[in-house]
């Protein structure tokens, strides 16, 4: 049975950053939200600059998709891992579109209070992202897995285990086990 936290991170993901429905974002987020990512100034964004991020997003990757691929935490401190994908069909970061496909796996780290979400400490690669694109030399292969593998993960679509409602993967106190 999902729990209200698993039903708001999920609506964060779905129609937020999948489907850019800022109108719902008043029963997501928390009045003081913040989220802080790699793209974000130090202060973070809030409710309004994370829609602009996202519109920024879809311009640059109109068919771009959040899959969570796993979550775990407890209480008020959740993480989550995500992949996104997309096509590189409008302007990014100053790059013109490439037509290129990219695929980024990356890490959420939420705040929920009173139901809500209050944080977002989002952690993603930003420069596999370049590299996708071209605008910056391939690092990864001297660790191991050369952008090739990713770029034809990128092309592959999401099976349908793969679907957040499949795959996610609740591990209920595993944070507080770590500490």
């Amino acid at each position: 049975m999902k729990t209200p936290v698993d039903i708001v991170i999920g609506r964060y993901f779905g129609e937020l950053l999948n489907e850019a429905k800022f109108d719902l974002a008043e029963e997501i987020l928390t009045p003081d939200f913040k989220f802080f990512g790699p793209v974000s100034q130090h202060g973070g964004l809030d409710a309004e600059g994370l829609a602009g991020f996202v519109r920024m997003l879809r311009r640059a990757f109109p068919d771009k998709y959040f899959v969570e691929l796993e979550r775990f935490g407890d209480g008020a401190r959740i993480c989550s891992r995500f992949r996104m994908t997309g096509a590189h069909l409008g302007p990014f970061q100053g790059i013109p579109p490439t037509r290129g496909k990219i695929f980024v796996e990356g890490v959420d780290v939420f705040n929920i209070r009173d139901g809500k979400i209050a944080r977002v400490y989002a952690y993603f690669d930003l420069m596999t992202i370049m590299t996708q694109l071209g605008a910056a030399p391939d690092m990864t292969i001297s660790f191991g897995e050369s952008n090739k593998s990713n770029q034809a993960r990128a092309e592959q679509p999401v099976a349908a285990e793969e679907q957040p409602e499949e795959t996610l993967v609740a591990c209920e106190g595993a944070a507080s086990a770590e500490r």
